[in-house]
């Protein structure tokens, strides 16, 4: 529904509005409000956060996910936009200034929220202090061994270790996607013969009631 100009049925002043109410009632029946509480994790070793319960490496603040997140979840009056949200003060009983927009007509709100940063692990810093590798990448290639290990340096932070074997060596990853991208980049750089995959598995997941498995991948360049 348009912004209309008539009188408002609840206060009878003569202004622009839609949905029934001028911007001035639907914001006295309805006052903005911010969740009690919101806090945003930080993975204390490698700085991701996590949003919405998924590790994300940004170079984003923590700042700019608290904001997204208050701004989601804050409760506004009808046709309400948020056109500012600015934290002035963190902690409990913490301070967010919020500007907002009702009909074409400016609203200035201070509201309170428990608002916190912690400090947290990640999945893939938890795997690489416990050593639980999630998948390995077999490279069997002498002729280029020396460059693919000056390579891998650029993905220390998802290798957990490197074992020599007789005719290569072999990477643990703390997890497959970390295994599947680095794999990629390899085969992208230098030449294999031969890549396979294959899954093995080395426990059971009982919330969802599947098997737990690692990825193998072996990529081998004939001699």
């Amino acid at each position: 529904m348009g912004i209309k100009s008539k009188f408002c049925p609840r206060c009878g002043s003569k202004t622009n509005f839609s949905e029934g109410l001028c911007a001035s009632c639907k914001f006295a029946q309805h006052e903005p409000k911010l969740p009690e509480k919101v806090v945003v994790r930080v993975c204390r070793d490698c700085k991701a956060v996590n949003w919405k319960g998924l590790w994300v490496k940004t170079d984003e603040s923590p700042e700019y996910y608290l904001t997204m997140a208050l701004e989601q979840s804050a409760m506004l009056p009808q046709s309400a936009v948020i056109k500012k949200l600015e934290i002035k003060k963190m902690g409990r009983k913490g301070q967010v200034d919020v500007i907002l927009d009702i009909d074409g007509r400016k609203f200035e709100e201070t509201m309170s929220s428990d608002i916190y940063i912690k400090d947290s692990r990640c999945q893939d810093c938890g795997n690489m202090i416990s050593q639980d590798h999630k998948g390995i990448i077999q490279v069997r290639n002498k002729k280029d061994a020396a460059k693919i290990l000056e390579f891998t340096k650029n993905y220390k932070t998802t290798i957990i270790k490197i074992e020599d074997q007789k005719n290569g060596f072999d990477i643990y990853l703390v997890s497959k996607e970390a295994t599947k991208q680095l794999s990629n980049d390899l085969r992208k750089r230098f030449k294999f013969s031969y890549i396979g995959t294959s899954h093995r598995q080395y426990s059971w997941d009982k919330t969802r009631n599947r098997p737990r498995t690692r990825i193998n991948m072996l990529m081998k360049q004939d001699d």
